[in-house]
């Protein structure tokens, strides 16, 4: 049962949410509905699991090979040898409590060992102990657990027709704001105040034209569709803090916080079209599934109906693993004591003495191994590493199926590979935007941040769930993406600072930005319109008499920017608030 038994709720409302469900539930598999109720009582914690809670799963079903659906792990707590220990094992995840317990009504009617309980199903007593006998659970008082339950609240009742059917309340859906139109400007010729900013731009940069044209021209393209603006272009190379600032001082004008509102929406719904690219739909997925357990039956059949094989060389090397050096390691150490004894727990004595384990069990085994460590993987970053002391007991037990069972190798082998599409899509629909319940923006979309990037990123390098090249590749992109466009929120500079920049104020309501026709905003938005402003500019140098802007480097009151960009996403609302046109035109 997974932990976090904080917030459950009263027996009576709890049993007032369960009774009609288990008992429609009985009506349609003759599983006793009292049973239903205790079970779930008992494995939830009256609900009060964080694994009830978060995942939906009222009946500690884990996440085993033949599960196809969303999984968390969680740390749960496992009788061995009469002994309590806490592992970590992933568990099946449910959109829904309906959808978990038509999945335990499945669970129990279609896996064969579970037949016998049938036999007793007018019982509900006899009913628990059989699955109890079917060690649907390792503790030993599993069953006078749940028949406790049963006793105290008269559960029994429900198991005859008219009882209570008080079924949990519809959720309800979300609100989405208005979306606002999307920005796409596409590049026009220059009027006069493009001259003017492109002087700005070039004195900025210290003259060199030339470079400043060219790396806006070949910009990288991460995204299909997402465009960076000017100025996470040229602030990326360190060379034009200015541009960050002036893009800045554009967006405390109205048309200016709308035009880099809808560029950064028009972004955003560009990756979104990029990610669902890779998250694939859910008939994909099923498909990908299906392809994959189809491939494997075969084998697995095999595995399933051979005869039980001596497991003593796991037990020998995890002994030695033990006696080592990494055995010194207190998680080590308990995580192979309770793989011993649960691989025991599994055993019939051969007549020989051999330990002896049904391959199956021990392909279990070796897909789990590195669950028995006590912390999680996303808790502790020490877990990594000691994971990765397994692998050569993974290994072995590899080599032991092989031998009684050829072909287990070239197994595994496939399976990793028919896993991949599986992994990938799985991978991409951490962000949410496969069915819209990531957060929208101001446009309807799901928002995507550089921090869930990061965090899929870090998912992302995990051998044991290997993504193709691409996939690998799109995840780079995105990160690469979405840290160009933190640019622009990575120097937020003070109100001073922003006045005093002739760029900023040039962009934010002096002669060039009234000069003609939303120019200054084509500029802005459009690095190959700027490139064309400053090859313009290049042309007429001899012409032009205007006098260049200081730099707006280490000048008080305004860090010196220094080409790393933030990691926060781009937020106009706070700086918006402490910077208005008005105190900008004053301080020209």
């Amino acid at each position: 049962m997974a932990t976090g038994n904080n917030m459950k709720m009263r027996p009576d409302d709890f049993i007032a949410m369960m009774a009609g469900p288990a008992q429609a539930t009985q009506e349609a598999t003759g599983i006793p509905a009292s049973f239903t109720i205790a079970q779930a009582a008992t494995e939830s914690g009256w609900m009060g699991s964080k694994l009830s809670r978060q995942a939906n799963n009222l009946f500690g079903v884990k996440a085993d090979r033949s599960w196809h659906g969303d999984s968390v792990t969680m740390p749960t707590k496992e009788s061995i040898n009469g002994q309590d220990v806490w592992i970590t094992a992933p568990f099946r995840n449910y959109p829904d409590l309906a959808t978990g317990l038509q999945d335990h009504a499945n669970f129990l009617t279609q896996n064969p060992r579970y037949a016998p309980a049938f036999a007793k199903k007018d019982d509900s007593r006899a009913f628990t102990k059989a699955v109890a006998d079917a060690h649907y659970a390792s503790d030993p008082k599993y069953a006078e657990t749940i028949i406790g339950i049963i006793n105290a609240h008269n559960l029994r009742q429900y198991d005859t027709p008219g009882g209570n059917t008080n079924t949990p309340p519809a959720s309800n859906g979300g609100l989405r704001a208005a979306p606002l139109p999307r920005l796409n400007p596409q590049p026009g010729p220059q009027a006069s105040a493009g001259t003017v900013v492109a002087q700005r731009i070039k004195n900025a940069l210290g003259g060199d034209t030339a470079a400043a044209s060219s790396a806006l021209r070949n910009a990288p393209v991460h995204v299909p569709g997402s465009q960076p603006t000017t100025a996470q272009v040229l602030a990326q190379d360190a060379k034009s803090p200015d541009m960050v600032l002036a893009e800045q001082a554009i967006a405390n004008t109205p048309e200016g916080q709308a035009a880099l509102l809808g560029r950064q929406n028009a972004n955003n719904a560009a990756r979104v079209d990029y990610v669902k690219k890779f998250a694939g739909t859910d008939e994909d997925l099923q498909d990908a599934f299906d392809a994959r357990d189809e491939a494997a039956a075969p084998y697995l059949d095999k595995l399933g109906a051979a005869p039980p094989v001596d497991a003593q060389p796991v037990l020998d090397h995890l002994d030695a693993l033990a006696k080592g050096r990494a055995g010194t390691d207190p998680d080590v150490k308990d995580a192979v004591k309770s793989l011993q004894a649960a691989i025991q727990d599994s055993s019939t004595a051969g007549p020989n003495g051999e330990t002896l384990v049904a391959p199956d069990v021990l392909d279990g085994f070796r897909e789990n191994v590195g669950s028995y460590l006590k912390r999680a993987p996303d808790v502790d970053s020490d877990v990594k590493p000691k994971q990765d002391i397994f692998a050569p007991v993974k290994d072995t037990i590899a080599g032991t199926i092989e031998d009684a069972v050829p072909g287990y190798a070239d197994f595994l082998d496939r399976f990793d590979k028919d896993s991949v599409p599986i992994n990938q899509m799985k991978l991409f629909r951490t962000l949410g935007v496969h069915d819209d319940s990531a957060v929208p923006n101001a446009a309807g979309d799901p928002t995507l941040t550089l921090d869930n990037v990061l965090a899929m990123a870090k998912k992302a390098d995990n051998p044991d769930a290997a993504i193709s090249p691409q996939g690998m590749d799109a995840v780079n992109n995105l990160v690469a993406d979405l840290k160009r466009e933190s640019i622009s929120s990575a120097a937020a500079p003070n109100a001073s600072g922003v006045a005093s920049s002739q760029l900023g104020g040039a962009m934010s309501g002096g002669p060039a930005a009234r000069g003609g026709d939303g120019a200054l905003h084509d500029l802005l938005l459009n690095p190959t319109s700027a490139a064309d402003a400053l090859d313009q500019l290049a042309a007429q140098e001899s012409k032009f008499t205007g006098r260049p802007a200081p730099r707006l480097l280490n000048r008080p009151g305004v860090a010196p920017y220094t080409g790393q960009p933030g990691l926060a996403p781009l937020s106009l609302s706070p700086w918006m608030s402490q910077l208005s046109p008005v105190q900008l035109d004053q301080n020209q």
